[in-house]
């Protein structure tokens, strides 16, 4: 089959692209007076890649300088790079669902990814999902929120009401049916 062609990305003054024969990543370094050697950013994660075309992929430089990737059997894939530091690593991502598309939309101080995601939810049809990656950048521990497409919905007041039936002792609960332990 044809094979889809992915625009390379521009990360400062060098060309990631991926290739479309066996879906390696490549940093085409920009030397003024040189001709640069791509350089192989699947190397130490060929099992990632093997088997597999890239459908899509986003860079989101700030905050984290991450590089997402569609595959074609809907994983998505990450590669945190701070090629300054000699940092790159993949990592692969999971979901209910299929991920089917991914771009990085500007939403000052972030680059934010969004992804259209295939999922069935209830065990129902299939419907298709846009969903934005959260940013990470949390004021406490408390404030995190790290779930596959969730909603936050208001919550009302509790529905409850609990008595105390003794101040000594294990007490009992009234009120209350299907309690077990």
């Amino acid at each position: 089959g044809c094979s889809t062609i992915i625009p390379p990305i521009k990360i400062n003054y060098d060309v990631v692209y991926v290739e479309s024969k066996d879906s390696r990543y490549y940093d085409l370094p920009y030397q003024l007076y040189a001709l640069s050697e791509p350089i192989d950013l699947t190397e130490v994660s060929p099992h990632l890649f093997a088997g597999y075309t890239i459908r899509e992929h986003a860079w989101c430089e700030q905050p984290n300088k991450l590089l997402w990737a569609v595959r074609d059997d809907g994983v998505l894939l990450s590669m945190t790079y701070y090629k300054t530091q000699q940092i790159s690593g993949w990592a692969r991502h999971d979901t209910q669902g299929e991920f089917v598309s991914a771009c990085s939309v500007v939403e000052p101080p972030v680059d934010a990814l969004y992804l259209a995601t295939l999922r069935t939810p209830g065990g129902g049809g299939a419907v298709y999902t846009i969903e934005r990656m959260d940013d990470r950048i949390w004021p406490d521990v408390e404030s995190t929120w790290c779930v596959d497409a969730g909603l936050a919905l208001a919550q009302p007041t509790p529905n409850a009401t609990l008595t105390i039936s003794s101040a000594h002792g294990l007490g009992a609960i009234r009120g209350v049916t299907g309690l077990v332990g």
